[in-house]
């Protein structure tokens, strides 16, 4: 079976190449159209497999004509038998030059959920057209699931609920030497306890309750030091300015991009995420990667983590928008130890449901 991956601005992506090696395994053949301004690990990972890459540009709406008519030219060239896209101009773009080509098989991964429907309204639009054009959705959590149903009227049929799956063992059996890497390249201080985000500079990630809780931290335990990681978005300056208000410049990190993070969370003693209602994040691959990593964590329930976590289960978890619930729960995670355990023990178990072997299964289900 003959499949066309079309991509939009993914540079590094342990899923998607979790899922190429699967169906490399089961007999597919496999085409990428990268939609990147310049060479990228995905590319690199995929031209050392050996799978034909098309990398396209996209730089405005006034390329659109053209860039369209490129993609149908590459689809048509290529005739598959499914099209599967991911994110914003790949699933637009992409779902439309497959309607165009008659590709009977149109597949693109939902990556948000209300996202649009709270930050940028004229783009729900948008994505009715995609959900319209596209043969089948896959959602990639129940709440994706809900917002598609309920909020933009998809009938069911049409999703397919596939959670990302993961090489958990990749989180465990890490290298000593990966992990030191780490620290000296952006010179983490050893033989002190550091808690973590690894969360883009946005808004609605929760960073205005994460950082004065963390400040709090710093002021009653002076050896923590904190690591922030992923750190572009649109919220930057607002960060800015909540970093030098609560925490001195000595006492964290920010680390902007950083493609090795397996290594990243074996640096960390504990880990935060709390986004800021239960919707907004559509999966959160971050709650499946620090509780596999075994690592301590402090949770909102957002995304998939209202399907698995469980309070003073595998995480402890805290109200949305609460500085002082963050504050109170690290400090829990510093003193007991005996819950620390208890948390990574049952984190690892309770992750092993986001398998890869039932990734690749469902996702070959949805080609077929």
């Amino acid at each position: 079976m003959k499949v066309v991956f079309i991509l939009h601005n993914i540079k590094k992506s342990f899923g998607i190449e979790w899922l190429t090696s699967g169906l490399l395994d089961n007999g597919f053949d496999l085409y990428f159209i990268l939609i990147n301004k310049e060479h990228s690990e995905m590319e690199a990972f995929l031209e050392a497999r050996g799978i034909l890459v098309k990398r396209l540009t996209y730089e405005s709406k006034k390329q659109a004509p053209l860039f369209l008519y490129k993609l149908y030219r590459e689809l048509s060239r290529i005739s598959p038998d499914a099209v599967h896209t991911h994110l914003r101009n790949a699933d637009l773009y992409g779902q439309v030059a497959a309607f165009l080509c008659r590709i009977k098989k149109r597949v693109y991964t939902r990556h948000s959920s209300t996202f649009n429907h709270l930050y940028h309204k004229r783009s729900v639009l948008i994505d009715r057209v995609i959900n319209s054009l596209a043969t089948n959705i896959i959602a990639i959590s129940e709440v994706t699931k809900k917002v598609l149903i309920e909020m933009e009227g998809v009938s069911e049929d049409k999703i397919s609920l596939i959670h990302h799956g993961f090489d958990i063992g990749s989180f465990t059996n890490v290298n000593q030497g990966r992990v030191n890497m780490i620290r000296n390249r952006y010179a983490i201080p050893a033989g002190v306890k550091i808690v973590g985000v690894f969360a883009r500079y946005t808004e609605w990630k929760g960073y205005q309750y994460i950082i004065p809780a963390f400040g709090r931290l710093k002021q009653k335990y002076p050896d923590l030091y904190f690591v922030f990681a992923n750190t572009t978005g649109e919220y930057q300056a607002t960060i800015k300015t909540l970093l030098n208000e609560h925490l001195p410049a000595e006492s964290y990190t920010e680390i902007r991009f950083e493609s090795d993070v397996q290594a990243f969370y074996q640096v960390l003693d504990i880990y935060v995420h709390t986004p800021i209602d239960s919707m907004v994040e559509a999966f959160g691959q971050t709650y499946v990667e620090a509780l596999a990593a075994g690592i301590p964590s402090v949770f909102t329930l957002s995304g998939v983590a209202n399907e698995f976590i469980v309070n003073e289960r595998n995480a402890l978890v805290v109200d949305y928008k609460s500085s002082e619930q963050i504050y109170q729960s690290v400090e829990k995670l510093l003193m007991d130890g005996a819950l620390r355990a208890r948390l990574i023990k049952n984190g690892k178990e309770d992750v092993k449901q986001f398998n890869l072997d039932s990734f690749i299964k469902k996702s070959i289900a949805v080609y077929q």
